[in-house]
């Protein structure tokens, strides 16, 4: 699906009303569950680690046995001590019409041990839960582009969020995502984390966006924007969907609404979204999205490169004496698409943002007479 496909449907959804969005992890109090098999703990054992988790400051809502943190390939740290939890002692006997029925007789107790007292254990990997079945087959080319972006992701907690100090993502065990209306648990997780990634291609050395206004509040919420707007791109063409979820739209639909809810906005997002979208596949290698005929009719399949020949269609260079700066309009060599684009003195390749090839065009850098 084209970007202009996908910013048309996600804005028909948003006008017929994309409905509420909810996050995709669970909400209010954070449940506590075993970090390995992935079942929630229950009546008073969950109430003790949800006070002895807050009591000693854990942001992760896992916990295990000591022996279940071995199988997964971690060890509890030194000094660590775990919580005492009570299971009932089940005893199996003859029942009055001739089979077997389990009681409790009495109880016994057991500890766990938060997630963040162990070492080893890295929930990036999805196959440490296999034994627990929680997880789909993980998407391929979404690990690809997560592990080719070289992002700092910290696993913990019960939110989703980039820092831009010390540029690391956080986010939610994969565990603890559920299913949507229209999304499974592991799809969610997933769109989520490519959410953080796009906020994560805001540093000057990667995507280099600019502070869009002078309010705060209008600027966060622009580029909320930019990352959905981004996550739906990448997760309509990662999961070879005909058009994006309407959780992208929902989502959407409340930062529109900070931003008086003016669609210049939106398109205007939408352009930064595809060139974060565009720059983290090239950097995973995936730059091969074209589907369709019509996209790919001044493409060669068996001939494509890294770097083709683009052709420079407008040239206005910017400044009085000597040139820093020009914008041009460039015919992208491959999918024929133009697209605008500011080069610095000496620049002489852009990536198109439409299919992500990078175009060479011949550009005559002359001092200005104006």
């Amino acid at each position: 699906m084209l970007h202009a496909d996908i910013a048309e449907h996600l804005i028909q959804q948003i006008k017929q009303g994309a409905g509420r969005w909810e996050m995709p992890w669970h909400k209010g109090l954070p449940e506590p569950f075993n970090g390995v098999t992935g079942k929630k703990f229950r009546g008073q054992n969950a109430v003790v680690l949800w006070a002895e988790g807050m009591r000693r400051g854990y942001r992760s809502s896992e916990w295990a046995t000591l022996r279940q943190w071995n199988l997964a390939g971690g060890r509890v740290r030194r000094g660590a001590k775990g919580v005492r939890l009570i299971r009932p002692r089940m005893h199996r006997q003859a029942d009055v019409f001739g089979g077997e029925s389990e009681n409790a007789q009495g109880f016994k107790t057991y500890h766990v041990f938060n997630y963040e007292e162990v070492n080893g254990v890295d929930h990036e990997h999805p196959d440490l839960f296999a034994q627990g079945g929680a997880f789909a087959q993980p998407n391929a080319e979404a690990e690809k582009i997560v592990a080719s972006s070289g992002a700092v992701i910290r696993f913990g907690g019960d939110r989703a969020f980039y820092s831009y100090g010390p540029d690391t993502i956080t986010m939610p065990p994969r565990v603890s995502f559920k299913s949507t209306a229209d999304s499974t648990a592991n799809e969610n997780f997933y769109a989520t984390l490519l959410h953080e990634l796009i906020h994560w291609t805001w540093q000057p050395a990667r995507c280099n966006r600019k502070r869009e206004f002078d309010d705060t509040g209008d600027s966060y919420a622009f580029e909320e924007l930019v990352a959905e707007l981004g996550a739906a791109i990448l997760t309509t063409r990662l999961n070879q969907l005909p058009a994006p979820r309407q959780q992208h739209a929902a989502y959407l639909q409340s930062w529109l609404r900070v931003l008086s809810s003016d669609f210049s906005y939106f398109y205007k997002a939408m352009r930064l979204a595809q060139d974060a979208s565009d720059w983290l596949c090239r950097r995973a290698g995936l730059l091969d999205y074209l589907s369709t005929a019509d996209e790919v009719d001044n493409a060669v399949e068996d001939t494509r490169s890294d770097v083709c020949e683009g052709i420079l269609v407008a040239w206005a260079p910017s400044g009085i004496g000597f040139v820093r700066l020009g914008n041009a309009g460039i015919r992208c060599g491959r999918c024929g698409h133009i697209f605008a684009v500011t080069l610095t003195r000496y620049e002489d390749q852009a990536a198109c943002d439409q299919c992500g090839v990078l175009n060479q065009v011949e550009i005559r850098w002359e001092n200005s007479a104006m």
